[in-house]
């Protein structure tokens, strides 16, 4: 550490004299390796685009340069390396991972991991499992090397044929180790009853679904960005108790919850999208880990796996657990309430699973008011179930572990509500309470009405492969409560109370219904556990671990390459792009004083990217303001990009300062603004106008006074006087 210490401070010496030869080739090194960098990254983006466009086999082995050519980033390529325009060059993969997808496709994909998992799969298990020091460290190391050169081959091949021996001697030394060929049926069920691997392996599937991007894309108009620009203004302004939309302004519709989450995110990761989602994201993973653990407990690992994948590739749910929304965020508590209620049912009733149900409810209510307290509901019916069919009695005990959970709730529901009362009377009632929770149940408002059955389809669109398994998962589910399965019951109680009570609500957008998708994850992975057992009960063979280790695997990757063919559910293009980064030019350009006139962009879009001065337009009432300009006014505005090519035409005045996707930020400067001129340049314009008005006569030559000479008389003297006022030298007449 000491001659490391010594060497690093002596180059870092020379480092700083900025006329060293060492400084230069350290620069001129990582300038090398910054573009080869870049073009790894380049060719990765390449070898996606030719598997999006052929995602079952590739584009064929050894095609890769052709395929290449032909994508959309190749230009980009080919200009940035010059290597690359020599004749008979041919653009490598690269990548061990990227030349994989783009030359083999999915069939590929999931033949190369099912292999590797082959050979990986035993030495893990002899560094998790041999005692023996040198052999699990010697299995440790094979086993991380060969997970590096994989990790490693994402950006370099490096010299492939190198490693695959490296591979293939590692492999060789395993089955030596063995004794013959790995007991896969050991291994696997090693794995398998190891809560970590699986954990592990779910977690990372769903932490990469979920997280990949997430501040990639500009927020989407209207809740997104709503919710988002109050976390800011809580950060800016610091005051927590009162959310506001417009500074100064109340804002009533949400508890506070979630946007004190997005709040306290933006302090950690700074101001910006990724931060707005980042809570809604973490309650999503949380979510699908819940349902995991919700699924052991009902049913087996197996199925509780198969309700955590069913889940996280749900794309509804993944959607919004990737947007600045609340809808994930309460389903998770929600479903967390309901977690706890489960183990007062089937596992212990104590006054605290009762107590963490009202905690639960309690952050719910904070996040979506009313739909917070729906675990209440389902307790109620199933208790209401569980005492008619004489299960249950109705005790002072139990009355008493009732009124515990309400209370732990309300006692996180009322303080902030109580406060608002407090604060601002009748006017928190009316909005918050009247129209926001009673009027959008029981009326159509905001053109949000749909049939009662509506949510059905939106689950077929949703959950796609899954409701197709759904379609079997409820009449087995069905046939279990007919012969009186206490845990089915328990299930169908909260799904069709759910279901029912945003079916009956007038009021229907499609992410209402996210609190019902783990519960109906939790069906389809009854549903698919079930299945398996039976065809297991009637071929032999499928009950060995290895072979149940290949269906699962199986259910996993198709789940996940269905995904993919469907991305543009949840991975969605950009579509706000345009206005968010042309809105945050402005404020950078001509700064928060000058107002920007925005034409046809949301308005919780144009809140929160622009800081300053706005108004919020249309093409027909911008064209006029163009048109009809005031003395020296300088107009930015930001408008479709064809409307700025018709404006100008008109206006030779309007300047191009960005252009974005579709949209375009300009500003025209009035045809009368003058920065640098003197009072004398001034004055000898008015004489001459003057004398034009007048005489119609210049340097004896006869002309035609026309109004915009008038006007552009009134308008120097209007500027004549104001620069005398500014330097002093006299006073505006009083006409």
């Amino acid at each position: 550490l000491l001659v490391l210490t010594i060497i690093s401070a002596a180059g870092g010496i020379e480092y700083s004299n900025r006329s060293s030869p060492f400084r230069k080739r350290i620069k001129d090194y990582f300038h090398y390796r910054i573009d080869s960098f870049d073009s790894h990254f380049l060719l990765l983006t390449g070898a996606w685009q030719i598997f999006e466009d052929y995602p079952y086999l590739g584009g064929g082995t050894g095609g890769f340069f052709e395929k290449f050519s032909k994508t959309e980033i190749a230009p980009v390529y080919f200009g940035r390396d010059p290597v690359s325009l020599t004749s008979g060059f041919r653009a490598p993969g690269h990548s061990i991972w990227g030349e994989l997808v783009a030359e083999t496709g999915g069939v590929g994909i999931f033949v190369f991991i099912l292999f590797v998992l082959v050979a990986l799969l035993p030495l893990l298990h002899l560094a998790l499992t041999e005692e023996e020091n040198k052999t699990y460290l010697l299995a440790a190391g094979m086993f991380s090397s060969l997970l590096g050169w994989f990790v490693a081959g994402v950006f370099y091949s490096y010299k492939a044929e190198f490693f695959w021996l490296i591979f293939f001697l590692y492999s060789v030394w395993a089955v030596g180790i063995y004794g013959g060929m790995p007991d896969y049926n050991k291994i696997i069920s090693s794995f398998f009853r190891s809560n970590k691997f699986v954990s592990f392996c779910l977690l990372v599937i769903a932490a990469t679904l979920i997280f990949s991007g997430l501040g990639k894309n500009s927020f989407i108009a209207w809740d997104e960005a709503i919710y988002a620009k109050i976390a800011k203004n809580i950060v800016n302004s610091g005051e927590i108790i009162t959310q506001q939309w417009d500074l100064g302004s109340p804002w009533f519709e949400k508890p506070p919850l979630y946007m004190w989450l997005a709040a306290l995110s933006m302090k950690i990761f700074t101001i910006g999208e990724f931060a707005a989602r980042f809570p809604s994201a973490l309650l999503g993973l949380f979510t699908v880990y819940l349902v995991y653990l919700f699924g052991k407990k009902l049913f087996n690992k197996t199925a509780a796996f198969v309700s955590a994948i069913a889940l996280v590739t749900t794309t509804q749910f993944l959607y919004y657990s990737r947007a600045s929304m609340l809808d994930v965020s309460v389903t998770f508590f929600t479903t967390l309430a309901i977690y706890f209620y489960y183990k007062v049912v089937f596992e212990k009733d104590n006054v605290k699973n009762w107590a963490l149900i009202g905690l639960a409810v309690g952050f719910a209510a904070m996040i979506k008011n009313v739909v917070g307290f729906l675990p209440f509901v389902v307790i109620g019916v199933h208790e209401i179930y569980l005492l008619l069919s004489k299960q249950k009695t109705l005790s002072a005990e139990v009355v008493k572990k009732y009124l515990i959970s309400f209370g732990v709730a309300l006692l996180i529901f009322l303080p902030w509500h109580a406060e608002m009362l407090r604060r601002y009377g009748f006017a928190f009632i009316d909005n918050y309470f009247i129209y926001h929770i009673f009027t959008r149940v029981t009326s159509e408002i905001e053109q949000k009405g749909e049939a009662f059955f509506w949510y059905v389809i939106v689950l077929k669109v949703s959950m796609r492969i899954w409701f197709v398994a759904l379609l079997g998962a409820f009449p087995y589910a069905i046939y279990k409560i007919r012969n009186n399965n206490k845990k089915s019951i328990f299930l169908m109680t909260w799904a069709l109370v759910v279901f029912l009570f945003f079916s009956v609500s007038r009021s229907k957008i499609v992410w209402y219904i996210v609190p019902l998708y783990p519960v109906l994850a939790l069906f389809v992975g009854d549903f698919v556990r079930k299945v398996y057992e039976y065809l297991s009960s009637k071929i032999s063979y499928l009950s060995l671990p290895w072979v149940k280790g290949m269906f699962l695997y199986c259910v996993a990757f198709f789940a996940l390459f269905y995904l993919f063919l469907v991305k543009g559910l949840v991975y969605r293009e950009d579509a706000t792009r345009g206005p968010a980064e042309l809105l945050a030019k402005k404020d950078e350009v001509f700064g928060l004083t000058l107002p920007v006139y925005v034409d046809k962009v949301e308005l919780p879009l144009i809140k929160y990217y622009t800081d300053g001065e706005y108004v919020d337009t249309d093409y027909r009432q911008l064209k006029k303001k163009l048109d009809n300009p005031k003395y020296n006014e300088k107009i930015v505005f930001v408008t479709k990009e064809s409307r700025l090519e018709d404006l100008k035409e008109k206006n030779p005045n309007i300047e191009l300062v960005k252009n974005v996707n579709d949209h375009s930020l300009g500003n025209q400067n009035s045809e009368h603004e003058r920065d640098t001129l003197s009072l004398s340049a001034i004055e000898k314009e008015l004489n001459d106008l003057q004398a034009l008005i007048t005489d119609k006569t210049i340097k004896g030559k006869q002309v035609t006074v026309t109004e915009l000479n008038r006007r552009q008389y009134l308008l120097l003297q209007q500027e004549y006087w104001a620069n005398k006022i500014e330097v002093g030298l006299s006073s505006v007449p009083k006409d």
